[in-house]
Order: structure tokens, then sequence, then C-alpha cells
């Protein structure tokens, strides 16, 4: 092997070496300097009672949009139907299936947050 080379792998390696040094350090601190700005800070009883209007809104306006999704995949579903288009008709099922979730989801954690409200907010 020639010199060059073994200096090559030998300067590559410390560099790489190093490199992952620093990125893991960065990664341990989690950026944060002290300011608190590396982390998400947990919210007071207070803020989330204040909060939870917003969190009513934001999940109303997540089910509008999964169904205005739905019925648009209903449609799709129908017209590749009619064209026996049975792999699309599967993939849409598919689609159908996770929006119903994802909508099943928003509700149960909506219903937590009622509950958890109800108990803890004035």
């Amino acid at each position: 092997m020639k010199q060059s080379t073994k200096y090559s792998i030998g300067i590559t390696s410390i560099v790489l070496a190093g490199t992952l040094g620093l990125g893991t350090m960065a990664f341990a601190g989690n950026g944060d300097d002290g300011t608190g700005g590396g982390r998400r800070q947990r919210l007071t009883t207070e803020e989330r009672c204040e909060r939870q209007d917003e969190a009513a809104a934001r999940a109303a306006t997540a089910q509008e949009r999964i169904a205005t999704r739905v019925a648009t995949l209903t449609e799709r579903r129908a017209a590749a139907e009619t064209a026996g288009e049975t792999e699309k008709v599967a993939r849409i099922d598919k689609a159908l299936a996770r929006m119903a979730k994802l909508s099943d989801r928003i509700d149960t954690r909506l219903a937590k947050l009622q509950t958890w409200a109800a108990e803890n907010c004035d």
C-alpha cells in the first residue's frame, strides 16, 4: 500500500472520529444551552386549561379535513369499482381504513382531554 494512501486513510479516520464525537456531544446535550431552547417545555395546568378550547378547535378542523378526504376517496372508490380497477379499489380501501383509524384516535384523544379538563380545570 502506498504511503499517501495510508496517510489519507489515517486522516479520514481522525476526521470521522472527531465528527462523530462532536455529533454525539451535541445530541447528548440536546442543543440545550441553559436557556431552555433545546427541549419543549411542559405546560402548566393553568396553561393547559387555557388552551383547551384551542385543542378542541384543532380537533374539529382535523375531523373536517378527514371527512372531506373520506368523501373524495369514496367517490374515487366508486369510480374505480365501476371501471373494474381492483388494485385501485384495494388501495383506496386501505386509505379509508387509515382515515377511520385517525378519526377514532382524534376522538379518543379529545375525549381524554375533556375528561382531564373536567377534573382539573375550574
